[in-house]
């Protein structure tokens, strides 16, 4: 028999699907390839010579498709013989070739059945001769065409009489056809040792790129996008039939690789095809499909819980059968990734919980990290399991460390509604913790209250009422914490717990920061300090805070070791989740000191660690403290609209923790009010001091919201008024030991307001207190602040010389520094004094400069009062802005709406809310020229 030669197979049969079968046949058709091999058996066995062709390729690979259409295509000339072959009549004689010969007449037997197929199974030798005779004598009288689907599927006798026949119809006018899959190998090997075999076998590779592409439209009505294309290849690997069913199952315009929508039956039909109907098969593809796409053998045959023969059996036919492929390591995968999810969607729920259970156990038996095994576990629905809670805590606890903040909720989460008798301490513990981080503090309180007494691992009895007093703080329920972190020193000191107490005192210390002021912080953290059995964490952070609290307190001896801190922990930010669930940690307290030390290179670089660092992590609590210490320093250096970019962020982020919403609200209403939006600075600070008001202040908020306060009556032309708060403001900032001017920057306007009501005394007072903060500090502003005072109480004495030489000191000192702000003031006093003494054009000269530099700022209050000084001293100015100039905030949001972000993600990356967002692009297109968000990104390209 001559056999059909195919040199080259460059080309799929494409037509594998119904709708586009037709177009693909003309395009195919001109081509060499499979159907040009199959010209050539047809034309060859209607000459009067026997010809056949074989095609092989995995399940769904096209091979009952180009059979069928074989059997069109010859219609007309041949006699066509169908036999498709059956797992379950494997042990039926001649199967394949009785269905085959129903079809085929000879002059002897116009219509075949019963006598000649009843023939074929009396005994192998007279069964090949009867086929023979049969078909010869058909082929006689029109040529004959075999088809023989599915050998691999085939009896042995059928096999045989294949062999028997190819052999003897050299000159006949007759032709088969077989296909077979690549495993089993029967008939594969059957066909392998005939003549020219080998060469009659073509192997029917995967669909490329560009064959999907041309697919595609004719389903979605448009031409395939890459990703699109690319997409149906990872997850079909170019199978053919797959690649068919993902298609007709497209949804709308895009590709959904999801398959809950697909109906049982196709679900059914391709994992029959591709699995078979083996139970021991079928349950290890099970296993391993709830693993996901790549899977670790071994486990996938635990977790189907068969016997070790049945499944390792299982898993020897399924690599066999190409559905799973062996990777590096001992590792495995799915080899069309849509199979595994085919399998996965087919199962009934209950047997996907328990196989998910099964999976959870096999890996931690095998020793993988919990987190691993959580989602298993999540997915296994063991409620009241207790495994299956205590692998769900384990994964929330690292994830939590790892700074994974969303896993660690869903783990404990979960792990909480699978208790079955009240969830566990510990796991209580960690969604604590988590609830606290993300910004929860009450949820967090809740479940804290009930742990007061939890000891950790180290014996720590103190531990439960710190987390307790953490969550009290970003409650803004300040003396509630620091009592609460009172019992838990006096409990770990009656336990012998130094530890214990060690850690509550630093956290009273850094609460301490915020509420009492530095003299409390500083006898706290000392106190802390002088445990010797402190881990290095805790060590750092205490010294930290020491140092911190020693530098506002006017001991600058700490520096060094906040420089050496800071540097170091920069470049490698925190590490350790727990001091950033409720506060910045110890790089936060680095950078403050840093900032009023005026090390402003160090201070920054710190910032932008911390900063990326919390961002990272999506730490709202630690973002909203960071965030309002970061505009409080931007205002103070006169930076504005950054400030007020870094107070949305900071008000954004502290939602859900009223004691962060103080600080922020407070801060945001110094920025408004310096930004001449005096009205919605008030509301600010009346919604900072109504929630103050409900929970108590502290010392330093109170001092904080009084200056505020005094600045909105001195400003509104109420010195008097303005005078009195800043009065109970120095008891506040005395009492707290505050000696650095820069931890509230409220010693210049109270000279003022004092100035203004004829109270030399009292301003005198403050400016005492400056000289004594400039003589214990190294920075420069307190130098500055007090030469200032000195000149304003001279001006008012009538000392001008000793004035203007305290103005010009001042003046000097201020510029060497970025503080926009006090060089405005500053300039707008010595200005004044000059026009007052008649040197008016040497006034002017100072004044344009004052409104260029507030203008620069965004001060919009101070430029005002600057140019009505020009007015006064009869000049006028002209100002000039560059409109398209982005603020930092409209340059970050810009900067992420080219990534192609949502408003909503953009809010939520930047703690800032979605009106919020819409607001800054709108200014952000206008500043641009640009329409919208597509221009955007082009003119970014």
């Amino acid at each position: 028999m001559k056999a059909a030669v195919v040199r080259d197979f460059p080309d799929v049969f494409v037509a594998l699907n119904s709708f586009a079968i037709g177009s693909a046949l003309a395009s195919m058709s001109e081509r060499e390839g499979a159907l040009a091999a199959l010209e050539h058996v047809l034309e060859t066995a209607a000459g009067g010579r026997g010809a056949g062709l074989f095609v092989a390729g995995e399940p769904g690979s096209g091979k009952s498709a180009f059979l069928n259409h074989a059997r069109r295509r010859s219609a007309d000339v041949f006699q066509v013989g169908w036999g498709q072959a059956d797992s379950v009549e494997a042990t039926v004689p001649f199967g394949v070739f009785s269905q085959a010969f129903r079809s085929i007449s000879t002059p002897d037997l116009p219509e075949p059945s019963e006598r000649m197929l009843a023939a074929l199974p009396t005994s192998r030798t007279q069964a090949f001769r009867i086929a023979l005779n049969h078909m010869e004598s058909a082929a006689a009288a029109r040529p004959v065409l075999i088809i023989l689907d599915d050998l691999q599927c085939a009896d042995p006798d059928s096999l045989a009489l294949l062999a028997y026949l190819w052999r003897r119809i050299d000159s006949t006018a007759a032709g088969i056809l077989g296909s077979f899959r690549f495993w089993p190998t029967f008939a594969m090997d059957v066909a392998g040792r005939l003549p020219g075999g080998e060469e009659s076998i073509v192997r029917l590779p995967r669909l490329d790129a560009g064959q999907v592409a041309t697919l595609l439209p004719a389903r979605i009505g448009r031409h395939a996008l890459p990703e699109e294309v690319g997409e149906i290849l990872d997850q079909c690997r170019g199978n053919p039939q797959l690649v068919q069913q993902l298609i007709l199952h497209l949804r709308g315009a895009r590709i959904d690789s999801r398959i809950e929508g697909w109906r049982r039956t196709d679900l059914s039909e391709l994992i029959s095809r591709f699995i078979g109907e083996s139970d021991e098969r079928r349950m290890v593809a099970s296993a391993a499909s709830v693993f996901g796409d790549v899977f670790r053998p071994a486990l996938a045959m635990r977790a189907a819980r068969l016997d070790i023969g049945a499944a390792r059996n299982g898993l020897e036919v399924l690599f066999q059968a190409g559905l799973f492929e062996a990777l590096p390591g001992g590792g495995a995968r799915f080899t069309h990734p849509l199979v595994r999810r085919v399998i996965y969607a087919a199962l009934s729920p209950v047997l996907r919980a328990q196989l998910h259970a099964a999976a959870m156990r096999a890996l931690i038996d095998h020793g993988v990290p919990a987190v691993e095994a959580a989602e298993h576990a999540l997915l296994a629905e063991a409620a009241g399991d207790p495994g299956v809670v205590d692998v769900l805590a384990e994964a929330g606890q690292a994830a939590l460390a790892a700074g994974d903040l969303a896993g660690a909720r869903r783990y404990l989460e979960g792990g909480a509604a699978m208790a079955a008798n009240g969830v566990r301490p510990r796991l209580a513990f960690l969604l604590g913790q988590v609830l606290l981080a993300e910004g929860e503090p009450a949820s967090a309180l809740s479940l804290f209250r009930g742990l007061a007494n939890m000891r950790n691992g180290n014996g720590d009895a103190a531990l439960g009422r710190r987390w307790v007093a953490r969550a009290l703080f970003a409650c803004g329920r300040f003396e509630e914490a620091e009592t609460e972190l009172e019992v838990a020193v006096h409990g770990a000191e009656i336990a012998g717990d130094r530890g214990g107490m060690a850690r509550a005192q630093v956290d009273r210390a850094a609460i301490a920061l915020y509420t009492r002021g530095p003299a409390a912080a500083l006898e706290m953290a000392r106190s802390a300090s002088t445990f010797q059995l402190m881990n290095r964490k805790v060590a750092t952070a205490a010294s930290a805070v020491l140092a911190c609290a020693a530098y506002q307190s006017g001991d600058p001896s700490g520096l060094p070791l906040i420089e050496s801190l800071t540097r170091e922990l920069a470049r490698s930010p925190i590490d350790d989740i727990g001091p950033l669930t409720w506060g910045w940690g110890v790089l936060g307290v680095c950078l403050q000191t840093a900032q009023l030390a005026e090390r402003f290179g160090e201070a920054d670089a710190a910032f932008e660690a911390l900063y990326r660092h919390v961002l990272r992590l999506g730490l709202p609590v630690a973002m909203a403290a960071l965030a309002t210490a970061r505009a409080h320093h931007l205002c103070q250096l006169g930076r504005l609209a950054e400030a007020k970019a870094m107070a949305e962020v900071a008000q954004g982020a502290a939602r859900g923790a009223p004691g962060l919403v103080i600080w922020a609200e407070a801060v945001t209403a110094e920025i408004l009010f310096e930004t001449s939006q005096a009205v919605a600075g008030m509301e600010r600070l009346r919604r900072a001091q109504d929630q103050a008001a409900k929970e108590g202040a502290p010392v330093m908020l109170s001092a904080l919201l009084n200056h505020l306060a005094a600045l909105f009556e001195l400003d509104s032309g109420r010195p008097s008024r303005a005078a009195e708060l800043y009065e109970r403001v120095e008891l506040d900032i005395v009492a707290a030991g505050v000696v650095d001017p820069g931890v509230v920057s409220w010693a210049t306007p109270a000279i003022a307001a004092h100035l203004a009501t004829g109270r030399l005394d009292a301003a005198r007072h403050v400016v005492e207190w400056l000289e004594r903060a400039a003589s214990a500090l190294p920075s420069r502003r307190p130098i500055a602040m007090a030469a200032l005072g000195r000149a304003q109480l001279a001006e008012a004495e009538g000392d001008a010389i000793t004035a203007e030489m305290e103005y010009r000191k001042a003046l000097a000192i201020f510029n060497e520094l970025p503080l926009r702000l006090a060089i405005v003031q500053a300039s707008i006093g010595q200005a004044r004094l000059l026009r007052i003494q008649g040197h008016v054009r040497a006034a002017r000269d100072i004044l344009v400069r004052a409104v260029e530099l507030g203008s620069e700022a965004g001060a919009g209050r101070l430029e005002a009062q600057a140019r009505q000084e020009i007015v006064i001293s009869g000049g006028r100015f002209r100002q000039h802005r560059d409109p398209s100039h982005l603020t930092p905030q409209e340059t970050r949001v810009a900067a992420l709406a080219r990534q192609g972000l949502s408003d909503r993600d953009i809010g939520r990356k930047l703690f800032i809310s979605q009106k919020t967002v819409e607001t800054h692009l709108m200014r952000v297109y206008r500043k641009m020229e640009v329409g919208n968000r597509r221009e955007l990104m082009l003119r970014h390209a």
